[in-house]
């Protein structure tokens, strides 16, 4: 993989930390970076929450950098302080490692996450690393208040305290704080998931591919 990043070729990244990689580790040059589209024709803000309690979704996903377990962790602190709270999981398959107070959905399509995010208030990622992780956008798109680590694109496409709440990875006491913070408060609730939804806006598949295509013309 190494070997890969010198091999003499205009390198285009998808976020800031893996130009930086590029350039410091191998001293390489980056002739761009083009941070990830949404589909906003898909992920959309369609609330359709009718459900007193606070809901919070989270994706399972069994390998360790994505952080599941301590997003567990997270959420089993939530659960304890506010067992009102719905916590959803969604992911490949349901196994034994996922926890009987959570509700899971197999498999769903872009439609289906689309309607999850759309129905959740809170959406959380707890990844240790990422290289331009889509579903934290993908929540913004449809109306969530995102709690995720500070890895990956979030720092190109997010503003903390503002649009999003950030954590650093591999702290899961630190992913619960946040995540009842925004139970707790609200105002905070929807004020980070209205300034998250109008932020997002603007990160479009149209504007990517015509960054992407500046830079080919600009290489």
């Amino acid at each position: 993989v190494d070997a890969t990043y010198t091999m003499p070729l205009h390198k285009i990244t998808i976020s800031s930390w893996l130009k930086e990689l590029i350039e410091d580790k191998f001293g390489e040059k980056v002739t761009a970076t083009i941070i990830n589209g949404i589909n906003t024709e898909i992920f959309l803000n369609n609330k359709s929450k009718s459900k007193e309690n606070i809901t919070v979704l989270m994706p399972y996903r069994p390998m360790i950098w994505k952080g599941t377990a301590d997003g567990i962790k997270a959420l089993e602190t939530v659960k304890k302080m506010h067992p009102e709270t719905e916590i959803r999981l969604y992911g490949s398959k349901r196994d034994e490692n996922v926890p009987i107070w959570a509700v899971f959905y197999e498999n769903p399509t872009d439609e289906d996450l689309s309607a999850l995010y759309s129905s959740s208030d809170i959406f959380v990622l707890p990844s240790f690393v990422e290289g331009c992780q889509l579903p934290p956008m993908e929540a913004m798109a449809c109306g969530c208040a995102v709690v995720a680590t500070n890895v990956g694109g979030v720092p190109d496409y997010a503003i903390d305290g503002k649009t999003i709440l950030a954590s650093p990875p591999r702290r899961p006491e630190i992913l619960a704080k946040n995540i009842m913070r925004l139970i707790e408060n609200e105002d905070e609730r929807s004020s980070i998931a209205k300034s998250g939804y109008e932020y997002i806006q603007q990160y479009t598949w149209e504007r990517a591919t015509d960054q992407f295509e500046d830079a080919l013309k600009n290489a």
